[in-house]
């Protein structure tokens, strides 16, 4: 019976607003540092690249904000966790993005395959037929 409740509560996390995901992802890394790291370091990379300044605005903006009225369990952050904060909390919307586009190439590159492998299957049947 439990485990049936929890198959209906399956969703999408893009169909999700994305302050219930940005408060998830905060209630998320207070429970593991390395989560943050991990985000803040994929974002120290979208950094490297052109066209980021305003992504750059964002989060500086957010750490200030961060730093002003601290999120329920960062009470005590410096400017420089903060800032960290601020990177790992964008890159999750960076990191739903990628989900939905990485999922939807790999999705029609399989439809390819599977439609060239009855094509190449079909014309051998073809072949064969025709010629034996």
């Amino acid at each position: 019976m439990e485990r049936m409740f929890l198959l209906d509560m399956a969703f999408e996390i893009r169909n999700l607003p994305e302050p219930i995901t940005m408060t998830a992802g905060m209630a998320m890394f207070t429970e593991n540092e390395q989560q943050v790291e991990c985000c803040a370091a994929m974002l120290d990379y979208v950094l490297t690249q052109p066209g980021s300044s305003e992504m750059k605005e964002a989060i500086d903006a957010l750490a200030k904000q961060f730093m002003e009225v601290p999120p329920p369990g960062y009470e005590n952050l410096d400017e420089k966790e903060a800032l960290k904060l601020a990177k790992a909390i964008m890159a999750l919307g960076a990191i739903v993005e990628m989900h939905d586009m990485l999922g939807d190439y790999v999705e029609h590159t399989i439809i390819a395959i599977v439609e060239g492998t009855k094509t190449a299957i079909k014309n051998f049947g073809d072949f064969v037929s025709d010629n034996v």
